[in-house]
């Protein structure tokens, strides 16, 4: 219930949001009462889909398309949450691909575009959100990352090296706005059943969960949502600049 009264009327823009964890992201915030502004470029049908069903649960739910890696895009996008809303207080940078390949397979339009979608829009969109933020003196943005921007991941270079940037930008900004009282911090997501991970076999992931995670267990959207909406409370009111494992104990 104390949750709940907290989050009463905040405004919380989640990108990447028309399915898996930004999704369940979106969900959880709007059944605590949030005003809540999900947002895709090319998952419109989901889009339009979780937007039909944020709506049964709360009426204060908007959705943007955007291309966030787009300046102008972001910059349209962040003037329909003002219009509406009035202000930014909890930013969730989830928007993010990835691809799979040898680095001698991996030609530039892809790395680019890699880069730009999991890192860029992050650099976008939060500059649009801190206007408001800073005004405020109060905020929080979480990014979601991953635990192959700590550890790197072979054939997978691109997306790596876009969340080991995601990681720096975390703790960088942290520093930047901390004294306009505004948090900033990292979830670095482990071998999450989402549909980025349909790539690989069933027999494929029981061989990496029971060989490389300590639960044996792939983690759900639902548990990365659960560490988000803590880290946009006033409970975790003095953690700032953290990039936080969800992998189930990855080794």
């Amino acid at each position: 219930m104390e949750e709940n009264i907290y989050f009463i009327d905040k405004v919380v823009v989640v990108t990447g949001s028309s399915r898996g964890i930004g999704k369940a992201i979106a969900t959880h915030f709007a059944k605590l009462g949030c005003k809540v502004v999900i947002n895709s470029n090319s998952n419109m049908e989901n889009l339009q889909n979780t937007y039909d069903e944020l709506k049964k649960i709360n009426p204060n739910v908007i959705m943007i398309k955007a291309d966030v890696t787009n300046p102008s895009e972001v910059e349209n996008m962040f003037k329909i949450v003002y219009d509406t809303f009035g202000r930014v207080d909890i930013l969730v940078n989830n928007a993010g691909i990835s691809r799979s390949n040898l680095i001698n397979e991996t030609n530039y339009d892809e790395w680019t575009k890699v880069l730009n979608t999991n890192l860029t829009s992050a650099f976008l969109v939060t500059k649009q959100a801190l206007s408001s933020m800073i005004f405020n003196k109060s905020g929080s943005i979480i990014n979601i990352s991953s635990m192959w921007g700590i550890y790197g991941a072979s054939c997978e270079i691109a997306y790596s090296t876009s969340k080991g940037g995601l990681n720096t930008f975390t703790k960088a900004l942290a520093k930047e706005v901390g004294p306009s009282k505004i948090r900033v911090n990292a979830i670095a997501c482990g071998f999450i059943d989402t549909n980025m991970n349909d790539i690989y076999s069933e027999e494929e992931k029981k061989d990496f969960i029971y060989n490389h995670t300590i639960i044996e267990e792939m983690g759900t959207a639902e548990d990365i949502s659960n560490l988000v909406v803590f880290l946009a409370s006033d409970k975790s009111r003095y953690i700032t600049g953290q990039v936080i494992g969800v992998d189930g104990g990855f080794y």
